[in-house]
């Protein structure tokens, strides 16, 4: 937290239920005591991390009425409802699949070992118009009615990302006949 703020950035970050803060009254407490059900929210300005020295910071807690457990969300200003520190930390959910998608799932980035500014950057440019294609045609397959074709489970297993690069390799390597989203003719060998 002292990095990222000594950088000048914005950051929320996620505490466990069991954190303890401090209350403007000076009270010590555990930040997942500040809400007892589902449904419930709270939020105001707390000290968090004893060890460090108390840092200042405001706290959101939000427990959605389908979540397991609340949010308790950490971020340096949050606006008089305590909303945008948990609008930002839900858009993570997305930011993690890509991930996933670049170093593991799909692109293997990890298993690269591009150390050099100039190659890793042009690297992360085809990794990117890729990441789109298969997207893209992910969504196509999803909307044309294939996606039981690549993904046959009942419930849906795989994300438009890995549902695309599935139908986009036999197309590529094996030039097999199939059908061809109408936005990618090119793609086809034949």
């Amino acid at each position: 937290m002292d990095c990222v703020r000594k950088l000048g950035w914005g950051h929320v970050m996620r505490l466990q239920h069991w954190t303890r803060v401090t209350l403007g009254d000076g009270r010590g407490v555990r930040a997942g005591e500040r809400v007892k059900a589902r449904g419930g929210r709270w939020h105001g300005r707390v000290g968090v991390f004893k060890k460090a020295g108390w840092r200042d910071t405001h706290l959101s807690l939000r427990w959605d009425k389908a979540g397991k457990e609340p949010w308790i969300l950490a971020a340096p200003e949050d606006g008089p409802a305590g909303l945008q520190a948990v609008h930002a930390y839900a858009k993570r959910n997305g930011c993690e699949q890509s991930f996933r998608d670049q170093k593991s799932g799909g692109f293997r980035w990890a298993q690269s070992h591009v150390r050099e500014p100039e190659r890793a950057t042009k690297r992360v440019l085809v990794m990117t118009r890729a990441t789109l294609l298969s997207i893209r045609l992910g969504t196509w397959l999803l909307k044309s009615g294939r996606r039981r074709d690549l993904d046959p489970h009942r419930r849906r297993r795989l994300s438009l990302f890995p549902l695309g690069l599935r139908w986009l390799h036999p197309v590529l390597v094996l030039a097999g006949d199939c059908a061809v989203p109408p936005f990618l003719p090119y793609l086809h060998p034949s």
